[in-house]
């Protein structure tokens, strides 16, 4: 499953957070793979879209849950949204 995972960084954790991020790219655990991750520019907010089971999602979160506010979405490309869609209006 792929899920998109926004995050903001809390000011009083900016520092910190950066310093983490620079040593070691904020790598995924094992059963994770990060497929993108954007900056918005110039702010301390951000997305990355990543693949792979509940638990090592979970994992990842939790990994940086003390240094940043975090929201996660499930997410499908257009072929399966196209699917699940076709069911339902019969295309």
């Amino acid at each position: 499953m792929k899920y998109i995972v926004t995050w903001n960084i809390k000011p009083e954790n900016y520092k910190e957070a950066v310093e983490i991020f620079l040593q070691n790219g904020a790598q995924a655990p094992d059963g994770v793979t990060i497929l993108g991750r954007w900056h918005a520019l110039g702010s301390n907010h951000g997305w990355v879209l990543v693949e792979g089971d509940e638990t090592g999602i979970a994992t990842h979160i939790a990994e940086w849950s003390n240094l940043l506010e975090l929201s996660i979405t499930p997410v499908f490309d257009d072929e399966q949204a196209a699917a699940s869609l076709s069911k339902v209006y019969g295309n």
